[in-house]
């Protein structure tokens, strides 16, 4: 959520408040005159008042979005890493284990052992139906 920055044109500098000459009269400066000027410096710091206000409150949810990011980053890489080191386990696990790499050799073996079988006894049948035929 965005704050919009308050515009505002303001009535007085620091070097103009502090420069500020009244008219003096009888009794002292024009009353009217002070009113006046105090009152335009008032809504000026009434105005600062709620700006610096709006800009808090932007900062402390700008904090807390970004403290809520910096943890979603956190449990991301966490996740990131496990889901790294189990692959890693189970690419070690299946392609470096020497006993896994033994088993394989010996299924091969046995594959060809059995076509071998296969062959002798394709060999053996194709004789008898031939010798039973002759007979």
């Amino acid at each position: 959520m965005k704050n919009l920055v308050m515009v505002k044109i303001l009535n007085f500098d620091e070097d103009a408040i502090r420069t500020k000459d009244f008219q003096i009269v009888d009794r002292g400066y024009n009353p009217k005159e002070v009113d006046a000027f105090l009152d335009q410096v008032s809504e000026d710091y009434e105005w600062y008042d709620n700006e610096v206000s709006l800009l808090k409150t932007s900062l402390e949810e700008q904090y807390k979005e970004n403290q809520s990011l910096r943890d979603q980053l956190v449990e991301l890489k966490k996740q990131l890493t496990d889901k790294v080191q189990t692959e890693g386990k189970q690419t070690k696990e299946t392609f470096s284990n020497p006993d896994m790499v033994k088993r394989m050799a010996n299924m091969e073996k046995d594959i060809y052992d059995l076509k071998q079988d296969i062959g002798l006894i394709a060999s053996s049948l194709s004789t008898l139906v031939n010798n039973n035929k002759q007979n």
